[in-house]
């Protein structure tokens, strides 16, 4: 019978036949289980214990930012430079007598470097007449002064006082035959001036200068650019027109100077000018066919 009164059942015949050596199968028991229950609290336990150390070293371990660059020394700014004052416009006056001086501060140079303790012999003399020609005083001119320098002085001590006072004075005895003023005929309405001379003597510049001197007079100046030959003459010949306010004739290179001639005559007349500055090329007073085919 069973625990509650009730009668169990039998086994039938098969089953007592066949399983009669068989044991009954064995109730799990709680004790088992328990060994598991037990090995499992260990591993819960070290993962608790993991978690609060990780917690207590947090704040050890907490981001600490990086320090702040220390700033930068300010660079001192330096003071703007002063700018210097553009040079002021010289008259074309003060620019021939600052020409002139340079000249004449280079010959003096050169004279006393030659004449300092120095004999006068032929050696110097040569020098003497190099240092005269680089300065544009011209072969001739060079000449007469090394010859008067000489004169009574040959080998002997010169000093270059001697020497400079015997410069002026060639000088000056060669600049007073021809030391007159120019000076405009007004009755002669335009007054023609015919420039000649060599190539690189100076022509194109100097009509600019006479430009410059006869439109401060007040006088109406036309500019003929009878250099046909060379391109830059013409250029140079605007440049002082433009500068001095002068009218001006001009051909392109080549042309034909005696038709220019003409035409600036026509021009000059037409406008009223009192003064026709003429340019030239090749054209000197000895060569008397060039000359008269301007006339």
């Amino acid at each position: 019978m069973s625990d509650n009164g009730q009668e169990k059942p039998k086994p039938g015949l098969w089953r007592r036949l066949f399983q009669r050596g068989e044991a009954p199968p064995r109730p799990v028991e709680s004790q088992e289980i328990a060994p598991e229950l037990e090995s499992a609290e260990p591993e819960q336990a070290e993962d608790e214990a993991a978690t609060e150390i990780a917690q207590a070293a947090a704040p050890e371990l907490a981001y600490e930012p990086e320090p702040e660059p220390e700033p930068e020394p300010i660079a001192e700014i330096a003071p703007a430079a002063e700018l210097e004052p553009a040079p002021q416009k010289r008259s074309w006056f003060a620019r021939l007598t600052a020409g002139l001086s340079r000249s004449s501060s280079a010959i003096g140079r050169g004279i006393t470097d030659l004449f300092t303790k120095r004999k006068l012999d032929a050696t110097s003399l040569d020098d003497l007449e190099d240092i005269l020609i680089q300065a544009d005083l011209g072969l001739g001119a060079a000449t007469r002064i090394r010859d008067a320098v000489a004169r009574g002085r040959y080998e002997k001590s010169i000093e270059p006082d001697e020497v400079k006072a015997v410069l002026a004075s060639e000088v000056e005895r060669a600049l007073t035959p021809v030391a007159r003023p120019l000076t405009v005929d007004r009755t002669k309405k335009p007054f023609v001036v015919l420039v000649v001379g060599v190539n690189g003597s100076g022509k194109t510049t100097t009509i600019g200068k006479l430009a410059a001197k006869f439109s401060g007079e007040g006088l109406k100046v036309t500019l003929a650019a009878g250099d046909t030959f060379r391109a830059a003459a013409i250029e140079q010949l605007k440049i002082w027109a433009q500068r001095t306010g002068a009218d001006i004739v001009a051909r392109d290179q080549g042309g034909d100077a005696a038709g220019l001639a003409f035409d600036a005559l026509t021009r000059a007349r037409a406008a009223g000018s009192d003064v026709v500055l003429m340019d030239t090329a090749g054209r000197l007073q000895n060569r008397a066919e060039l000359m008269s085919e301007l006339e």
